[in-house]
């Protein structure tokens, strides 16, 4: 009796054996196109999600929960201060060129730029560089020998315009700048 059961178990092995063997055989003859579908939908929603990410990290650090009155003097700015502050700062993601850009006729296409300065049409600096970014520029904080352009605003940093003019980098003021973005508005001001 135990001989019939062992018997019967390994009859049962060979068997999905065999169908497993089937299988592989037919996975091989057929081809596979679903991942590319996957791949496709899988970057719109990275894309999508990217996007979402930047504009709520901006709007994080440009509108805070207020905590006013909160008895601990780092926490009482007004969103002036704030604006002051952070309106210097470009955020990280804004550092990378954008690789899904469409080609445009705009000059920042493809050419690195540093921003340097304050600006009155453009008081958020982390604003001028992501529509910059969105444009197609590389934009970066520094000055060196693989820099397009140099955009100057008020109290822009002496050393940076200096290496700027002596590395023959093109430096654009802010009038300029207004005069090649027609269509940015800040939403700041």
């Amino acid at each position: 009796m135990e001989y019939a059961i062992i018997g019967i178990l390994i009859l049962w092995v060979v068997y999905l054996y065999s169908k497993l063997n089937e299988l592989k055989a037919e996975l091989k003859q057929k081809p596979y196109t679903e991942p590319a579908q996957n791949q496709t939908d899988y970057k719109e929603f990275e894309r999508k999600r990217l996007k979402e990410q930047q504009e709520y990290e901006i709007e994080k650090t440009l509108n805070p929960p207020s905590k006013k009155n909160s008895g601990n003097p780092n926490y009482d700015i007004t969103q002036e201060e704030l604006l002051q502050h952070m309106g210097n700062k470009i955020p990280p993601q804004f550092l990378r060129p954008k690789k899904d850009v469409e080609e445009n006729d705009s000059i920042f296409y493809r050419k690195k730029v540093c921003i340097t300065g304050s600006f009155s049409e453009f008081p958020v600096r982390a604003e001028l560089a992501e529509y910059l970014w969105n444009l197609g520029a590389d934009v970066d904080t520094q000055v060196g020998p693989t820099l397009d352009y140099l955009i100057c605003g008020d109290g822009a940093g002496p050393s940076k315009c200096s290496k700027a003019e002596d590395q023959g980098v093109e430096v654009i003021e802010e009038d300029e700048l207004i005069e090649l973005l027609p269509n940015f508005k800040s939403k700041y001001l």
